[in-house]
């Protein structure tokens, strides 16, 4: 297999597969292994080897699902540390998107996050984070935000899925905010898909500014 080693982004292949038992022709999930690779690259605690088809989202701004867990409301702004798979990096949440009833399911505006309160939120980190959406892959795709001052797990968290840059810009209406919409939901507000006017002719200049 064609493999690449992230951050680096140096590609390589699998040479061998090797156990305390002996070789192997594959491996899968929940297996301990070694693999030699064909060519000399220098891999740390934290990297990862992907199969370079394959290859998991990278950002510094995701969207998750979380719970929140200790006494002290949420709040965004507010610096944890955040523990990915093997890698820890500095991160805040940067804002809460909509809480979630846990009585009703629905969805809710919120400044703030009680104890055991359920929420969609923006976290960001302090340098890239690779991933993969908690509904496609659960061993890369949750986390779990650390209070810097007690040590205490503060949140666990699901990743739905990295942050455009565009979904981060503020609305020019006061009073809104720009979240990630899909096409389907914006269709289903509109009552109408998304559509082009191409205008052709010698008059299209003159109708499109008209327009």
């Amino acid at each position: 297999d064609a493999v690449t080693v992230l951050p680096s982004g140096k590609q390589s292949r699998i040479k061998e597969i090797v156990t305390f038992d002996g070789k192997l022709d594959h491996a899968f999930a929940s297996q301990a292994v070694t693999l030699t690779l064909t060519d000399e690259i220098d891999a740390s605690c934290g990297d990862w080897i992907v199969k370079s088809d394959n290859l998991p989202s990278e950002s510094t701004v995701f969207r998750a699902n979380l719970i929140w867990m200790t006494q002290q409301e949420l709040r965004p702004g507010d610096n944890y540390l955040l523990h990915h798979g093997s890698s820890f990096v500095k991160a805040r949440v940067k804002e809460i998107s909509r809480r979630i009833n846990v009585n009703t399911l629905e969805r809710e505006n919120a400044d703030a996050l009680p104890l055991n309160g359920i929420a969609e939120v923006v976290v960001e980190v302090t340098k890239p984070l690779f991933f993969d959406p908690y509904r496609k892959n659960r061993a890369t795709g949750r986390f779990i935000l650390i209070d810097l001052l007690s040590n205490a797990t503060a949140v666990a968290g699901m990743i739905i899925d990295e942050v455009k840059p565009l979904d981060l810009l503020p609305s020019r209406l006061e009073g809104f905010v720009n979240g990630h919409i899909t096409s389907l939901d914006r269709a289903t507000r509109q009552r109408h898909r998304g559509a082009v006017v191409l205008l052709t002719g010698p008059n299209a200049a003159v109708l499109a500014a008209a327009l």
